[in-house]
């Protein structure tokens, strides 16, 4: 199976594992929203650090089985440096919303527990739409549409929500914002040349929004975060597409697709 098919097969049931488990929480718990899993530890360990813990193990093996964790989590920098504002200004706005969130609104164990759902998020999300979709389509595509083509994958990720029961407008809201928080991740792992980057900000910045949004907030209310912000950045990666224009350099280490479909 060609590399770019190898990715889609990945990215599929990486979806029909979102709606497995959100049928088997419905099965389990009834109908809980996302207000009710972000409300408390118990619902938040159950609904969102386990199943999604689980999920990232699966994606986990895939890049392993693959042979992909180098080309997925590495690349050679081929960005200026002024473009590394891209990343420096999203943690620095995740951090200034962080440190500025009323802590003594949640129970003690929430906070914690947020931290590490929104890490196997951040790192099977980001593992996926911009590590083994990047690695498969970089083997046919431009990085233009690599970036194009994987962004628009992770904001339709999001669509599954209206499955869930969120309504349609804020789920069409949530896929377009989430569309420019993808292209921020995107240019971060561009601009540093590492996925490692985009996983953690991807990580403190659905946590810092919802900790903005106090402890019964929507778990997938995190698109809309600091839209200025989103703005800057998405000026400085326009400013800077001429470094997307080109097909990226094979990995010298044969870890990646063509070594993956011989």
């Amino acid at each position: 199976m060609g590399s770019r098919k190898v990715s889609l097969a990945v990215y599929v049931g990486y979806l029909v594992a979102l709606l497995a488990s959100g049928a088997l929480l419905t099965q389990v718990f009834g109908d809980l929203d996302d207000d009710d899993l972000a409300a408390n530890s118990d619902n938040f360990l159950d609904g969102v650090v386990i199943p999604i813990g689980t999920m990232a193990v699966l994606v986990a093996a895939a890049a392993t089985a693959r042979g992909w964790w180098r080309p997925a989590l590495f690349e050679k920098r081929r960005t200026p440096n002024w473009m590394l504002t891209v990343p420096i200004v999203f943690f620095a706005g995740i951090a200034v919303a962080i440190a500025t969130a009323d802590f003594d609104e949640f129970d003690g164990g929430l906070i914690p527990l947020r931290l590490l759902g929104f890490a196997f998020v951040g790192f099977s999300e980001e593992l996926v739409t911009r590590g083994l979709i990047l690695v498969g389509f970089r083997s046919q595509l431009r990085e233009l549409y690599v970036w194009l083509f994987s962004t628009l994958m992770f904001a339709g990720m999001h669509s599954l929500n209206a499955l869930g029961g969120q309504d349609v407008q804020t789920t069409i809201t949530q896929v377009f914002s989430t569309f420019f928080t993808g292209s921020v991740l995107y240019l971060s792992r561009h601009t540093t040349g590492t996925l490692i980057v985009a996983m953690v900000a991807h990580t403190l910045f659905d946590f810092a929004v919802t900790l903005q949004q106090g402890p019964g907030s929507d778990v997938n209310d995190t698109a809309g975060g600091p839209n200025i912000m989103l703005a800057f950045i998405w000026g400085v990666g326009i400013i800077g597409h001429r470094h997307l224009s080109g097909r990226p350099e094979e990995p010298s280490d044969q870890s990646g697709p063509a070594a993956a479909t011989r």
